[in-house]
């Protein structure tokens, strides 16, 4: 099955990004004494595949890469969790003929070691071979969140945690949106790990690499097609636009590239479409992201029963005050204006983890991953699925009412509690007394 990094379903990092990333990434792989786990998490499209690439390239040329698997929700075979330690073990058998020499004796004593557990996959396939011969080896698993699963915690990290103490040699590098599942794993006391979050490396550092992709996946475009362009193309301001519009996603950066170099119209037509209207998404949508959303909903929420409409009338409640309101809001502040228990957003909001900015604090903004998607899921011909769409008017209404409400139930006379003989400016404490008294939701 061609399920590694050499199976040609990934390009590298363009050369010059991404290098702080990669650099912690290798030192982390060269020091035995740390932790064996390494999770590179982040919401969709900051380019968690593009990195485990290129960190698998470098990892095979320095010897180091024993087996790797990147998971796909679009094969069947590659989001399948019962073939990812068989596929690892047959890798590491090509890697390394001491591996293999180890490994052969328990396949013959162990002929239908696939219908085995995970864990007692894991311990057969993969721990007794580097027991026996104390190879090290790095092994990289990208995107295990496309991985079909049941559980609420993931099985692959499960089985990782029972077993990962007994083969310290070897180095895991994972990828993962940080989805529910994903997340609950990670924190399985014997995991011990390092994470990265992907999406909050520093914003300059991002777009300086962002920049260096559009600047040089355009002039390619420009080289290629230089019959039908003229000038200087793209321009400066023109970069500056598709940047901008990017919000530190490389999705967006690659989609609006594959916009802009459709072969049957001009790459000058193209980009004026997207540069003219730089608040819209519409051709980023068409580009490919609205797939992408669409794809990440289904997956959330296929457990989920159709006709169960008290969960997708609270899922509209909550995601449509997220992407609709001016300001954003913290799930307190949700909990107060909608008249629902912090758990019961919670709950909605474990499902959303690829597309929004969820902190663990309960009082810390909940932020959009990209307009796109607020764009998206508000209108219905571009979200393809009726439980999914946002209707803006009739929630901004609902809204609306419900701050009403809160008001109604919560405004009183001098709320804050200052004395009538005393001046406002002369009240030292007027920002402390309000957050005591008003609180985020009414405000």
């Amino acid at each position: 099955m061609r399920a590694g990094h050499s199976s040609g379903n990934h390009k590298p990092c363009l050369r010059g990004t991404r290098e702080g990333v990669l650099r912690d990434i290798e030192v982390w792989e060269a020091d035995k004494k740390i932790e064996s786990v390494y999770w590179l998490k982040g919401v969709a499209g900051c380019g968690k595949s593009t990195v485990a690439q290129t960190f698998a390239e470098h990892s095979a040329a320095n010897g180091n890469l024993g087996a790797s698997f990147f998971c796909s929700r679009d094969f069947p075979e590659r989001r399948n969790l019962r073939l990812i330690f068989l596929t690892l073990a047959y890798d590491l058998a090509y890697w390394s003929a001491i591996f293999k020499t180890a490994l052969v004796p328990i396949l013959r004593s162990n002929p239908n070691v696939q219908y085995d557990s995970l864990p007692v996959q894991l311990e057969k396939l993969i721990v007794r071979p580097f027991q026996q011969t104390g190879l090290l080896a790095t092994i990289v698993v990208d995107a295990l969140d496309e991985c079909e699963e049941t559980e609420p915690v993931s099985e692959f990290l499960s089985a990782l945690a029972q077993h990962v103490d007994k083969i310290r040699m070897v180095k895991f590098f994972i990828t993962g949106r940080p989805e529910d599942r994903i997340r609950s794993g990670f924190k399985l006391p014997s995991l011990r790990t390092k994470e990265l979050p992907l999406h909050d490396v520093e914003s300059a550092t991002v777009d300086s690499d962002i920049k260096s992709f559009l600047t040089t996946r355009l002039g390619e475009i420009a080289t290629r097609r230089r019959h039908s362009i003229s000038g200087q193309w793209p321009s400066d301001r023109d970069i500056t636009t598709i940047l901008r519009k990017t919000s530190g996603l490389f999705i967006i950066a690659a989609v609006i590239v594959r916009f802009i170099d459709y072969p049957y119209a001009t790459p000058q037509k193209r980009l004026k479409l997207i540069v003219d209207l730089p608040n819209s998404t519409t051709y980023e949508g068409k580009s490919g992201i609205d797939v992408v959303y669409h794809q990440i909903l289904s997956a959330s929420f296929k457990d989920v029963d159709d006709d169960d409409p008290d969960f997708f009338d609270q899922l509209h409640l909550v995601v449509g005050s997220i992407v609709l309101a001016l300001k954003p809001l913290s799930r307190a502040s949700l909990a107060d204006i909608l008249g629902m228990t912090p758990e019961i957003i919670w709950n909605i909001l474990t499902h959303l983890h690829s597309v929004l900015i969820v902190p663990e604090s309960g009082s810390e903004p909940i932020r959009i991953l990209h307009k796109s998607f607020a764009d998206f899921i508000t209108d219905k011909e571009r979200c393809p699925d009726a439980k999914h769409v946002i209707d803006a008017p009739h929630h901004h209404s609902e809204l609306g009412i419900r701050c009403l409400k809160l008001m109604k139930t919560r405004l009183t006379k001098n709320i804050c509690d200052i004395s009538p003989y005393v001046m406002n400016s002369n009240v030292k404490d007027v920002p402390a007394r309000r957050d005591l008294y008003i609180g985020a939701a009414l405000s």
